[in-house]
């Protein structure tokens, strides 16, 4: 026989009351055929057990044939055996990608066995094919001297992205998930692990600008000189939940604040005997949702007069 149709799956969606359904492609053994289910939250089953999840005919026909659920009551069905509603299941002709035929010279010419083998390779040829309709790929006129779409050659981290490179013509690994989308919310990101811009605060207080957003995502023990000195107006310095400043041997405040509208939020603040000092004629600054543990003075407000606001703080045992 010839092979005049590419179709080569069957796609139906269950509506509680179906357990049989069709294949109109020909399958030279039943273990070709391969039997998917989805649920409504995209979840796969599969591939099913032949006679055990389900029974076949129409094996060796042109037209195909078609398919019986089993009930053994499992996921995808209901109580009467059918596909659960809304459930989808797929039939896809799969043949080995193997050619088993031996022809020898001068033997018997069997046109029949000649033609189920170029069959055959038409099959494998359209399950290829099936596959590379399924993928990613360039336009036709994208070559890959254009741009190579080979994978970088080590291995990503978990959550690392596939991005192109500088020079726009390959991939390479990318930041992690979180960090992209920190990276939209913040100016500068403080941190050793990847994605993160500045590896530390005090770099990116070096360079930072008016209403600048700033992630720190790191602990630090401050074992040396006296602490930050905000003196950009508007910033704000958010603290991940877990990191961790300890006073170590630092003389002084962890941060004095020398300007308006400065705002720190987060973070755990520990043996500190002034966390944060706010010098005089410095108003509008907000710190807020900080915790402080074993800290002589929390916030040391040097205003005659202020107008800052502090709120949601807490003290630890």
């Amino acid at each position: 026989m010839s092979i005049s149709s590419t179709t080569c799956r069957s796609l139906f969606v269950g509506n509680g009351a179906v357990s049989v359904y069709d294949y109109n492609f020909k399958l030279f053994q039943a273990a070709d055929l391969y039997v998917f289910i989805q649920d409504t939250e995209d979840n796969q089953y599969g591939p099913l057990v032949l006679n055990t999840d389900y029974s076949i005919t129409g094996v060796g026909f042109r037209n195909g044939g078609s398919i019986s659920l089993i009930n053994a009551s499992q996921a995808w069905l209901t109580s009467g055996g059918n596909l659960i509603t809304g459930w989808s299941i797929l039939l896809i002709r799969l043949p080995a990608l193997t050619q088993l035929t031996d022809i020898k010279n001068q033997g018997a010419y069997f046109p029949e066995l000649h033609e189920n083998e170029f069959d055959t390779l038409v099959m494998q040829i359209q399950e290829l094919n099936d596959q590379i309709a399924r993928s990613a790929m360039f336009p036709l006129f994208i070559t890959p001297n254009i741009f190579n779409p080979q994978f970088p050659a080590v291995l990503p981290i978990p959550g690392q992205t596939l991005i192109a490179n500088t020079s726009a013509d390959g991939f390479v690994w990318g930041p992690v998930v979180g960090s992209i989308s920190a990276s939209l919310i913040y100016d500068a990101i403080v941190g050793a692990e990847n994605g993160c811009n500045y590896t530390t605060l005090a770099a990116a207080l070096a360079v930072a600008q008016p209403n600048w957003r700033i992630l720190v995502k790191d602990s630090l023990t401050m074992n040396s000189g006296s602490g930050f000195v905000v003196t950009i107006g508007g910033i704000l310095i958010e603290f991940a939940p877990n990191v961790t400043y300890s006073q170590g041997s630092l003389s002084g405040p962890a941060f004095t604040i020398e300007a308006s509208g400065v705002r720190i939020k987060g973070g755990r603040f520990s043996g500190f005997t002034t966390a944060f000092q706010v010098n005089n004629s410095y108003n509008f600054n907000f710190i807020t949702e900080c915790r402080f543990a074993a800290c002589t003075t929390q916030i040391s407000d040097l205003n005659s007069a202020p107008n800052n606001i502090y709120f949601n703080n807490i003290t630890e045992s």
